[in-house]
């Protein structure tokens, strides 16, 4: 016989009326932790089912302390109550339970200490990033905004937290100057989409003194079971990127609409902008010397008549 064989075993125990109705269940314990050593080192795999409604309460939590493995419903999870049979068995099982115990409250306190921390240190870095961060719950409720964030949006803390998005974030507008309707808003499109949003520009009014700051703004959720629990919202000032680029855009207008030769290159000594009158000096077009480096465009002085 070819292949390798394995065993795998089911016992429904709920079924055993024997086994629920003694009073004492101690044999049936004693079973059940005997067989861990039993099944390490063979090839078979046992699931034990107990209905809790046909076993009292103490049989069921010495029958957990058997099992290095629960399985609760549809989850699997390791069993941090599970004592070896040597442990479990021992005359002095009690001495080690209370030992077990007290190291699990002592390690307990040192996780629920060292995640305070890790909290405290994840929250300093995110009020403290220079780009704005904002968290919205599943209702767009505000639960986070950092320093960066009531910065730009002209808001404090206290005017801002549990606030609507539609509350906080009245004054948003598009590149070409018009207002941002509320169907919109990335918070509000990452809510009915589920999807991520990325590199999109708005302006953000500050209702005090009303100016603008151009912001590029991202946006995803956090799903969790296939439910949406809250949105990160996180957006970076680009207004001083967005003023470099209005004066590029004047000075790109005035160089094409001049009559004089006018040309703009790069600190790569590339052409950026070009006017007619320029490129006629070289028999071209200006889209033809935009992108190329001066040197290929303009003689060396050697060559020049």
């Amino acid at each position: 016989m070819h292949g390798r064989f394995r065993l795998r075993v089911g016992t429904a125990c709920s079924r055993c009326a024997f086994l629920r109705d003694r009073p004492d269940p101690d044999r049936l314990i004693e079973y059940e932790a005997k067989l861990n050593n039993f099944f390490p080192g063979s090839k078979a795999l046992a699931i034990c089912q107990y209905d809790v409604r046909l076993f009292s309460p103490q049989t069921l939590l010495a029958i957990l302390e058997t099992h290095p493995v629960a399985a609760i419903g549809a989850e699997i999870h390791p069993n941090p109550y599970y004592m070896s049979p040597d442990l479990y068995l021992a005359e002095d099982r009690a001495q080690h339970l209370l030992h077990r115990r007290i190291a699990a409250i002592k390690e307990r306190s040192q996780t629920e200490k060292w995640l305070a921390e890790q909290e405290k240190e994840h929250r300093h870095l995110l009020e403290n990033l220079h780009a704005a961060v904002v968290v919205f719950e599943a209702d767009t409720r505000i639960s986070f905004c950092n320093k960066k964030a009531q910065e730009m949006l002209g808001i404090s803390k206290d005017e801002i937290m549990d606030k609507m998005a539609g509350d906080t974030m009245r004054r948003l507008y598009r590149e070409d100057g018009t207002r941002l309707p509320l169907k919109e808003y990335p918070v509000v499109r990452v809510l009915d989409t589920r999807k991520p949003i990325s590199n999109m520009v708005f302006g953000i009014e500050n209702p005090t003194s009303k100016e603008i700051t151009w912001s590029l703004i991202n946006a995803y959720p956090e799903i969790k079971n296939n439910v949406l629990e809250r949105i990160v919202v996180i957006f970076m000032d680009i207004s001083e990127r967005k003023l470099a680029e209005e004066r590029l855009r004047r000075h790109e207008t005035i160089v094409k609409n001049s009559t004089d030769m006018l040309a703009l290159v790069d600190r790569e000594h590339t052409y950026r902008v070009v006017n007619s009158a320029y490129a006629s000096l070289f028999g071209k077009s200006p889209d033809e010397i935009i992108g190329m480096r001066q040197s290929s465009v303009t003689p060396p002085r050697s060559c020049r008549p």
